[in-house]
């Protein structure tokens, strides 16, 4: 019993060093690199400040409040928010979040990122120490340069990846066991979590598992006789199928409507071309090996992450070429290793192991995989004390290293000079590398041989090879333009407080667009406020994410509004028309000088009103934005009546230059009320806009098409307006309109007698009112149309329609009704039962399977 105990407090103890190694080894990182919380500097940067952080906050408002929903009005005009938690939210380490006010969600981000890291240096020493049987100081080198390896330290910001990095050892260490004839429980369960904190990483995971448990029961063969080998291994290949379908089937819950929502994403767009079995790079990859290869200006474009420190790559080329290692234990282990090495340079394996589609920026994002190989084969030659049997092909690993490494560099300048790389070569790293290399391998040398000192020189090299993990990992990210966490937490608070100005009185519901904001400030790269509704907790319509529903974006695009990817949804392009029609009641705009909150002038209409049938006829037209709004009007009133009007044209002068067009128009409005100008298809930046002599400048870089307003005119003004543009321009004065406001107020004023009396208790998955109306009519909502929603009017269940091409209808009959509407995240609750019952079946198979070994060993020992 005594013995047990020393050796669980052993354990434990090493496993908290190899935790705090990686943790100290980070912090010094952060500190140095002045992040939060250890400086003043946090990550606002790439997706981090423009999605993960209001992302983070949201998620932490509802578990705050105890306001969970599935269904979120932050998310544009409406959305199912089951893919979006799917992707980002659902690792455990996020509950950290509660503990930290909203404006310290950044501070709180640092730290899960801390957390996370420690902990993926816990379970690889795991790994190790369970696969290897050895529990010494050195391993906890090996652990710690798993955790902040290339991929880490290049993507640590994408942090719900991470979880992934940290169950991979623990997937790995469960097939071990299954192939071994232990019980699948920690396979089952670390694939399971994997796939539900990230399905994206988990399904790379399930590729992994297929390439390591060949490798398994390629390692067995070697030691069996192989005539017979595969009549003994049935029952285990059944199981390991069983246990995988087990294991998958039990994340149905998450991954069917996970799947369901990105179907309806704008992503889905096949390219062959990254099917072709074509090389991803070339021989500049060896540059990965040395420290820095990478860093922040090239996250978007660079050669894979395969970094595991100098140290560990000399023992990684010591491996192969190893004669303490068993000649069939290294045949099947350089298998694994070319198989992982394909699946990062051949495209087509790329392309497969990214789920199908090449990714838009951050490339390679399965290196880990080949780093965590990379990691445990340099760790088995160092089980073999290559210093004492095989010193000099020790020497000869370090000198191929260092060739390799040079070689990279010479490839990235020979690419850098044929333009086919976009950023210069930084040859220090290169010198720091073989410097770093040479004294490594001198430490080495020194405390194997001085035997008096050897304590000393082996601390000192463990010394070394930390601090290059931490210098890596310091020179990666120090040119990224981090915010300002002092700035943000500050105008974060002050700008909250004011928006509190237009949280709905008694839960009435209206949107917000937040155009500008006091938190600009503390960011250092570009920052557009896409997911203010998420970070301020707002009802909106800009979004950016890659869930965004392509339904929606499009239909906000017909309509003007400015959308520069699949991933994008602005406000820049709303009208009087779309923010009375969408319920947009207020436009805010605040800078550190003075703040603006404006209210609509003209009525909005709520969430809901009660319109013209011959709503369901409107097919909205791409590139003509504001031909469908007025579309819209005539079938919304029920009425011919003209709404835009367009200008009256008294010159055009026009002529060609350089391949450009320049434009100069005198002309005359023929309405009073605001005049708006739409040119799809152009680059507004580039074509300068120019009315009256004034630059139209734009909020976003408009770079194919948006509404504009040039300003309010009484009718028969006249206005100058002048642009250039590649493409020659027909039918100018349809591209300028007038919206006639005292016809469209009137009519709004009576469309707003039939409104939807939204009730006080409304939830965003849970809708009732009431709603009076004398003709039959259609109950048009400013909601997106979803297969979740469920209608009922007066009781009865009512199929929603589709109307204006993404929007929710209901058919009405003349008199007073009762509507309702329920929200179901669609595939959610059969899927939950499906897993559920696979979890139950589960244990009664695993209990089965107990049972009968039990029974098995009793028979042997009888």
């Amino acid at each position: 019993m005594k013995q047990r105990m020393q050796h669980f407090l052993q354990s434990s103890l090493f496993y908290l060093c190899a935790f705090l190694l990686a943790l100290l080894t980070l912090m010094a990182a952060f500190w140095a690199l002045n992040l939060t919380p250890f400086g003043t500097r946090n990550l606002l940067i790439s997706d981090m400040g423009t999605q993960y952080i209001p992302f983070f906050t949201e998620f932490r408002h509802q578990l705050i409040t105890h306001q969970l929903s599935l269904y979120s009005f932050s998310l544009s005009l409406g959305d199912n928010v089951l893919p979006l938690v799917a992707y980002y939210l659902l690792s455990p380490f996020n509950l950290l979040l509660v503990c930290f006010k909203a404006s310290a969600v950044p501070t709180a981000i640092s730290w899960i990122i801390l957390l996370k890291v420690g902990t993926a240096s816990l379970t690889m020493a795991l790994f190790l120490k369970l696969t290897y049987h050895q529990q010494h100081v050195s391993t906890l080198l090996f652990a710690a340069a798993y955790s902040l390896c290339g991929f880490v330290a290049m993507y640590f910001y994408d942090v719900m990846w991470l979880d992934g990095v940290i169950l991979l050892p623990l997937v790995a260490l469960g097939l071990q066991r299954l192939a071994n004839g232990y019980h699948s429980e920690l396979y089952v369960f670390s694939l399971w979590l994997t796939i539900v904190t990230n399905y994206y990483m988990g399904y790379m995971t399930c590729l992994f598992s297929v390439c390591y448990f060949i490798y398994l029961l390629e390692l067995r063969k070697n030691q069996q006789h192989r005539h017979h080998f595969w009549d003994g291994e049935q029952r285990l290949l059944v199981q390991y199928g069983l246990d995988s379908l087990f294991a998958g089937v039990m994340t149905l819950f998450i991954l069917v409507p996970a799947l369901l929502g990105m179907l309806k994403t704008g992503k889905q767009h096949f390219n062959w071309h990254s099917f072709l079995p074509t090389p991803r790079f070339g021989t500049s990859v060896f540059s990965q090996f040395g420290i820095v290869g990478s860093d922040y200006t090239q996250h978007l474009q660079h050669n894979p992450s395969v970094y595991i420190s100098i140290f560990i790559f000399v023992l990684l080329i010591g491996f192969f070429g190893s004669k303490q290692i068993a000649k069939g234990r290294k045949k099947v282990s350089i298998g694994l290793f070319l198989a992982l090495a394909a699946s990062l340079w051949i495209g087509t394996l790329n392309t497969i192991w990214h789920m199908f589609q090449l990714p838009n920026g951050f490339p390679y994002r399965n290196a880990y995989f080949f780093s965590f190989v990379c990691i445990f084969l340099a760790y088995e030659f160092w089980l073999t004390k290559p210093w004492q049997h095989e010193p000099e092909w020790l020497g000869r690993s370090s000198v191929i290293a260092a060739a390799l490494i040079i070689l990279g560099y010479v490839s990235e300048h020979i690419a850098y000079l044929a333009k086919a790389r976009p950023y210069p070569v930084q040859d220090h790293y290169l010198l720091q590398t073989l410097v770093i290399l040479t004294l490594e391998m001198l430490l080495l040398y020194m405390s194997t041989h001085l035997h008096q000192t050897h304590l000393l020189w082996a601390f000192l090299l463990g010394i070394v090879v930390v601090g290059e993990l931490g210098a890596n990992f310091y020179g990666s990210f120090k040119t990224a333009k981090t915010g300002d966490q002092q700035v943000y937490a500050h105008n974060y608070t002050l700008e909250m407080n004011y928006l509190k100005k237009t949280k709905p009185k008694g839960k009435a519901f209206y949107r917000v667009n937040n155009e500008n904001s006091l938190i600009n400030a503390a960011f250092q790269e570009p920052y557009n406020n896409y997911n203010d509704p998420l970070l301020f907790d707002l009802n909106g319509v800009n979004l950016y994410s890659s869930t965004l529903n392509e339904q929606t974006r499009s239909t906000l695009q017909k309509l003007g509004f400015y959308s520069k990817n699949a991933r994008r949804i602005s406000t820049v392009g709303t009208t009087y028309v779309t923010d009375s029609l969408f319920d947009i009641k207020y436009r805010l705009s605040m800078d550190l000088d003075h703040d603006s909150l404006h209210e609509h002038m003209a009525s909005t209409l709520g969430i809901g009103y009660a319109v013209s049938p011959s709503i369901k006829q409107v097919v909205l037209q791409p590139d003509a934005a504001l031909q469908n709004q007025q579309m819209m009007l005539n079938h919304m009133f029920g009425d011919q009546a003209e709404y835009f009007n367009p200008v009256q044209i008294e010159s055009v002068r026009s002529y060609q230059l350089n391949q450009v067009y320049h434009y100069d128009i005198h002309a005359r409005t023929t309405a009073s009320g605001p005049l708006y100008v739409y040119f799809p298809q152009v680059d507004i930046e580039k074509s300068r806009f120019r009315v009256n002599g004034q630059l139209k400048k734009t909020r976003l870089r408009v770079v194919n098409q948006a509404v504009l307003s040039v300003g309010d005119y009484k009718q028969g003004q006249s206005f100058h307006f002048t642009f250039d543009t590649k493409q020659p321009q027909i039918q100018l004065s349809e591209k300028f309109q007038t919206l006639n406001l005292k016809l469209f107020r009137t009519n709004i004023e009576k469309l707003s007698h039939s409104q939807f009396q939204l009730q006080q208790n409304w939830h965003s998955q849970r809708l009732s009112g009431r709603i009076t109306n004398t003709k039959n009519k259609v109950l048009f909502m400013s909601i997106p149309y979803d297969s979740g929603w469920r209608a009922f009017v007066d009781g009865q269940l009512v199929k929603p329609i589709r109307v204006v091409g993404g929007f929710l209808g209901v058919p009405l009959k003349p008199g007073e009704h009762q509507v309702a509407f329920y929200y179901r995240v669609p595939g959610l609750r059969p899927c939950s039962g499906i897993s559920f019952g696979a979890f139950i079946l589960y244990l009664a198979y695993a209990v089965i399977l107990w049972r009968y070994d039990r029974h098995e060993r009793s028979k042997r020992l009888r």
